[in-house]
C-alpha cells in the first residue's frame, strides 16, 4: 500500500517524551495506519531514545522507521534523511496528538 504521509521526528535526549509522541501517532484503524510513514531520525542521542524508537520499529514494521546518524546539532536531521520521507510533516518530541 502506498504511503500517504511521512512524519519525521528528530530525536536527541528525549526518552521521557518519545513513547507518548510515537504512540499518539499510531491511529487505531489498521487501514489508516498503513498509510503512515513515521521516520525517527536518531541524531546520535546518548540516552535510550533510539532503543525505544527501535522497539516501535520492530513492532510496527513498515510504518515506523529509525534512521541512525551522527549528531548534527539542533536541526537533528540531514537533507538526505528528509529525502527518504515521502511528504513530510515534522513533529517536535514534546508534541503529541490527543484523541
Amino acid at each position: 500500500m502506498e504511503k500517504l504521509l511521512s512524519i519525521v521526528i528528530p530525536v536527541y535526549k528525549v526518552e521521557k517524551y518519545i513513547d507518548k509522541c510515537i504512540s499518539s501517532l499510531l491511529v487505531p484503524d489498521k487501514k489508516q495506519l498503513q498509510l503512515l510513514d513515521i521516520v525517527v531520525i536518531n541524531d546520535g542521542t546518548p540516552d535510550n531514545s533510539a532503543i525505544l524508537a527501535k522497539a516501535y520499529e520492530k513492532r510496527y514494521s513498515g510504518i515506523v522507521r529509525v534512521i541512525d546518524q551522527e549528531n548534527r546539532g539542533h536541526d537533528g536531521f540531514s537533507p538526505d534523511s528528509a529525502r527518504r520521507a515521502l511528504s513530510c510533516t515534522f513533529v517536535q518530541l514534546y508534541f503529541y496528538l490527543s484523541r
